[in-house]
């Protein structure tokens, strides 16, 4: 296990080491001249703009950049915005628990409704619950995050207004984002189970555990549940990676300042420093929770063993 534990986190190093580079390259070589940004309506004179490219660091080669930001990185200086002149550090303690607040929503109520759902289904396959069920799936699949995030505001907040279309602060503030979030994910959760559960209750361990005359609810819970997770939790673990991606559109069209919220102001106006910052945080966060879901895999299955 140790071993075990050890590889995963060199993978986990080597992955955010691999993030940091591409985002240092992509700003690099992205268009648009955040100096010129900054300075317009200002008198941008060729001297005004190269001290202040010289100010930012912009001026030196791509490498010294990229070693300048690692060891800000590892001092636990990620810069000051370039914007405001806040410590980017600042800036994240600001919006991350918004962010992980909705992201853990979204992810508890995909799980709830796609495992549920899923189950449903895979107890009553190719019957019209099984139909409905799988037609629900695709729905959720087809539809647009922002299209779907329009209509909630539209009925929920505009029409009935029972709950507010913007800003945070109070749980009502995170029911309609956290729902236009989940659909998504409830799809592909729901799909997962249903198709793990109907090979588990194929198994002879659950045909045994049937022909003892256990009851259904038992057979489901104590025989059937914990070896079809091992799939479902997976597919949790790559689902956080799609609701902190999903957060930047969701955070915008309901104006909720979040990290994705945060990033997407920052690349609007080329505030290197905080897209940096934002893309490894988001990263970090999804790189440690598929590690800690495959240190799951040896609880939820004993025959499971690292060497």
């Amino acid at each position: 296990m140790a071993r075990f534990v050890l590889e995963r986190l060199s993978g986990a190093i080597l992955t955010l080491v691999m993030v940091s580079i591409a985002v240092v390259v992509l700003l690099a070589i992205a268009p648009g001249d955040p100096v010129l940004l900054m300075l317009m309506g200002r008198d941008a004179t060729p001297d005004a703009i190269a001290r202040l490219r010289h100010e930012l660091g912009l001026d030196r080669p791509l490498h010294v950049q990229y070693l300048s930001f690692v060891g800000g990185l590892l001092r636990g200086d990620l810069g000051q915005s370039w914007q405001n002149g806040d410590p980017v550090t600042l800036e994240l303690a600001r919006v991350y628990p918004a962010t992980l607040r909705l992201s853990l929503w979204a992810l508890g109520l995909s799980t709830l409704v796609g495992v549920g759902l899923g189950i449903i289904a895979a107890l009553r396959p190719y019957t019209l619950t099984d139909t409905v069920a799988r037609a629900t799936v695709l729905l959720g699949v087809s539809v647009p995050i922002f299209w779907l995030a329009l209509m909630l505001i539209l009925v929920f907040s505009v029409r009935l207004h029972w709950l507010p279309s913007s800003g945070r602060g109070t749980w009502q503030h995170l029911v309609l984002p956290a729902t236009a979030l989940a659909t998504y994910s409830v799809a592909i959760i729901a799909r997962m189970t249903r198709a793990s559960f109907l090979e588990v209750l194929h198994q002879d361990y659950v045909r045994t555990a049937r022909a003892k005359g256990l009851a259904g609810r038992t057979v489901v819970l104590r025989h059937a549940l914990q070896n079809a997770l091992i799939p479902i939790v997976t597919v949790l673990g790559l689902q956080l990676g799609y609701l902190l991606g999903g957060a930047v559109v969701t955070e915008t069209v309901f104006a909720y300042p979040g990290l994705g919220w945060l990033m997407l102001n920052a690349i609007a106006s080329r505030d290197y420093p905080v897209v940096r910052a934002v893309v490894l945080a988001m990263a970090a966060i999804f790189v440690l929770v598929n590690a800690g879901v495959d240190l799951l895999y040896a609880y939820l299955d004993p025959r499971i063993r690292y060497a």
